[in-house]
């Protein structure tokens, strides 16, 4: 799933948080892979506050480490673009702050239910929980007008949710799931796999959806997927 805003395809892109430290009021787009002993996010956590311009923030926790999230983040409300991936348990408490935000990635968070606090960020347009515990969406999911893009891969759903379909904007809906469950790195909780068996009439009042990605269990019988798709010619199935 990608999401660029014309002005933040400008700006420069810091990988680096020394160099980023340099002239932290001029970074605006910062994309930071934690190191395996975790001491970038440490010196990034703790100069946070410098960095007073960011409107693109990248953290990719893929080694696992028991991180937890500076409060400071939710201050920085110039922010249009944020993925944070693989903070098992972090409270996402101050998210709702972040009232300019257009992308959310909460990537492997271990969330069992979907975070209250997504629902007033008016602007976003991309929603990504993808690696996540949900199995229901809430009924007031209805007031994300602006969202096209939703992301609910590897997570515990048994079927579309109707929910969906009172997203009036969507246009891009995708439940697939990775190629593995089992336990997530930090080895408190399990990778969930969508399973669905049940034909998704949902589909069927969503007019404005092009793309939907869904999986079906490999026992379904082929003719099933391709009732699917004769069913909603409007959409393209992957």
């Amino acid at each position: 799933m990608l999401f660029r805003s014309d002005t933040l395809r400008l700006c420069d892109i810091y990988k680096n948080i020394n160099e980023a430290l340099v002239a932290p009021e001029k970074v605006e787009n910062l994309e930071l892979f934690i190191d395996k002993s975790g001491n970038n996010f440490n010196k990034f956590s703790e100069s946070l506050s410098l960095f007073q311009n960011l409107r693109k923030l990248v953290l990719i926790n893929s080694h696992g480490l028991k991180l937890k999230l500076p409060a400071e983040i939710w201050n920085h409300t110039k922010m249009e673009y944020l993925l944070l991936d693989g903070f098992w348990g972090e409270s996402l408490d101050g998210l709702e702050k972040l009232s300019n935000l257009k992308f959310l990635s909460l990537d492997g968070f271990s969330l069992k239910s979907f975070p209250s606090q997504v629902l007033g960020l008016k602007k976003l347009t991309v929603l990504d929980l993808s690696m996540n515990l949900i199995s229901q969406l809430p009924n007031d999911i209805s007031q994300m007008t602006a969202l096209r893009e939703l992301e609910l891969t590897n997570n515990c759903f048994t079927e579309v949710p109707s929910e969906i379909a009172s997203i009036q904007n969507l246009e891009y809906f995708t439940m697939n799931n990775a190629d593995f469950g089992g336990p997530i790195p930090n080895g408190e909780s399990n990778i969930c796999l969508n399973s669905f068996t049940k034909f998704p009439e949902v589909f069927s009042s969503m007019k404005k959806l092009k793309h939907a990605g869904i999986f079906y269990n490999e026992h379904i019988d082929p003719a099933f997927k391709k009732k699917i798709k004769s069913s909603f010619k409007w959409i393209k199935f992957s």
